[in-house]
């Protein structure tokens, strides 16, 4: 059933996304044979160059089973994010790259058949025709070297010497002649417009990639006070059991989320929402919380995260998640989750 699935999809193997889902379920050993078995199961079923991608994690909105896996989720869930967000880009160089192969086969058929004709007798075109059919190889070689075209561009000789057979039954003399000025417009085409094109993409897609700029960055400090992501029953992020002149992320959570924070790469100690995009966004919170998070941890309001800040940050995360909702923040930094040394900002 599955393999007649995927056979629905022949011809867009490179375009599947495989995601092995409630990975929390089973332990690592067990893990780790689920996913050979289906890494082996897939080989026979999707054709493609490379092996297919197989995302690990836990996509819904439950508190994981297997604490252990929590790292490998989050980096498995960015890297799907970052996938995904590329589709656009992917399917325009698809259509590029099509655009291109049709192109070029074009330009060597014509090509081809234009020789053939030229090299055609008055009389006895037939036998003369065989003969190149016979020796079509060597007519690509003395094709390649009078226009300069790669000998991989061409058709297979057995394939096209089946599809002359068939067409024109061994005459190729009604073909018109080739036109020089449509070969060097396609030329042109080929060498300077699709290039133009696909550099004119990539600067617009990176342009359209900056997710960190403006309302649809969620990583960003907001002007004025946000409504978005307010409480609904009261929370007000308060820590039990944490006395006021205390931080209420423990050394041991501490030290965990600054490993985190220096494999992501600060920059003078500090991280940017480019930075920590991928990494929050694995929360799977809706963008309008992620928003006030990011208000909530920077508190020196400098657009950064320091690591103090990031550690603040995964800690609201956990925060909302476990609330009754899954999603809910507090409307103010509790005093105790404010580093000790940034109180003064806020306090």
């Amino acid at each position: 059933e599955f393999q007649a699935a995927i056979g629905a999809l022949r011809g867009n193997d490179d375009k599947i996304r495989i995601v092995l889902n409630k990975a929390d379920m089973v332990d690592s050993q067990q893990l780790m044979r689920v996913h050979g078995a289906l890494m082996w199961s897939l080989g026979k079923v999707i054709k493609t160059p490379e092996v297919a991608r197989v995302y690990v994690g836990s996509f819904w909105d439950r508190p994981l089973q297997n604490k252990q896996f929590e790292e490998l989720f989050l980096k498995e869930a960015g890297d799907l994010l970052t996938d995904l967000k590329s589709l656009p880009s992917s399917a325009v160089v698809r259509r590029i790259n099509e655009v291109v192969k049709r192109a070029r086969a074009a330009r060597i058929h014509a090509l081809i058949i234009d020789h053939l004709r030229q090299k055609l007798p008055f009389f006895g075109k037939e036998k003369a025709m065989k003969n190149m059919l016979v020796n079509l190889e060597e007519e690509y070689q003395a094709i390649a070297r009078k226009n300069s075209v790669p000998l991989a561009d061409f058709p297979r000789p057995e394939t096209f010497r089946k599809a002359l057979l068939k067409h024109t039954n061994n005459d190729v003399s009604n073909f018109p002649p080739l036109n020089p000025r449509m070969l060097a417009e396609l030329n042109e085409i080929l060498s300077s417009y699709i290039p133009r094109l696909q550099s004119q993409h990539t600067k617009r897609m990176m342009q359209k990639g900056n997710m960190l700029d403006g309302d649809d960055n969620p990583f960003q400090p907001q002007k004025g006070n946000s409504d978005v992501g307010k409480s609904t029953n009261g929370a007000n992020g308060s820590t039990t059991g944490v006395a006021e002149h205390e931080w209420a992320i423990d050394d041991h959570s501490f030290k965990q989320y600054e490993t985190e924070f220096q494999q992501l790469g600060p920059t003078h100690g500090k991280l940017s929402g480019a930075q920590v995009r991928t990494t929050l966004a694995a929360s799977k919170l809706p963008v309008t919380v992620l928003r006030k998070l990011w208000d909530l941890a920077d508190i020196d309001g400098d657009g950064c995260l320091d690591a103090m800040e990031f550690a603040v940050a995964k800690h609201l995360i956990f925060l909302a998640q476990t609330s009754e909702d899954g999603r809910t923040l507090p409307d103010k930094l509790p005093k105790t989750l404010v580093p000790l040394n940034k109180r003064h900002l806020k306090y």
